[in-house]
Order: structure tokens, then sequence, then C-alpha cells
């Protein structure tokens, strides 16, 4: 029996949206505005945009060289140790170019 084939027409339409642009924004702007490096859960809290999307912005952002990992510290919920992050020094002119050709 051949696979079930999954529609990508819920993704596009929330890309379409604008959503994930709006998010990456405000990431990237609290980021920048803080001046100091922050964690996942740090952002999420800031930024009141749920963990688990934050996860996926950043994971973006980092596999297109917008934001890097500058370290680590402890996570005040969980205790592990998580990664601190902050926009990559020189990418951060970039950010409008990559968004808005949708990456």
């Amino acid at each position: 029996m051949p696979p079930k084939a999954i529609s990508t027409k819920p993704y596009a339409d929330i890309a379409r949206a604008g959503k994930p642009v709006a998010q990456r924004r405000r990431i990237l702007g609290l980021l920048n505005g803080s001046g100091r490096a922050l964690n996942r859960r740090q952002i999420s809290k800031l930024t009141s945009i749920p963990i688990n999307v934050v996860c996926w912005r950043v994971k973006g952002m980092l596999d297109s060289d917008l934001l890097q990992v500058v370290g680590e510290a402890k996570d005040e919920v969980t205790g592990h140790d998580a990664e601190l992050l902050f926009p990559t020094s020189g990418k951060v002119r970039q950010l409008d170019l990559h968004l808005e050709i949708g990456i």
C-alpha cells in the first residue's frame, strides 16, 4: 500500500500569513535590544511565543547564520545547561533580506 499523501497546504497558509517572519523579527529584536545572550526559554518568556515555536524559529536562524551560540548556562526551570544565543556579528543587517525571501 502506498504511503498516505501529506498536504503541505496548512504549512503554506501559515507561512503566507507572515507569522514565522513576525516571530523571527520579534526574537531577533529582543536579542538585539537586550544586549545580552538569552536561552530559548528566556526568549519564549519575554516574547510570549510558545517554547516549541521559539525552538523552530531559533533553529532556522542558526541554520541561516543569523544567530550564534555564544555559551551555556543553567536553565532556571530544568537545571540543565541551555545554549545562550546572540545575533551573529555582521549578519544582523541581512535579516530583512533573509525574511523577504522566506528563509
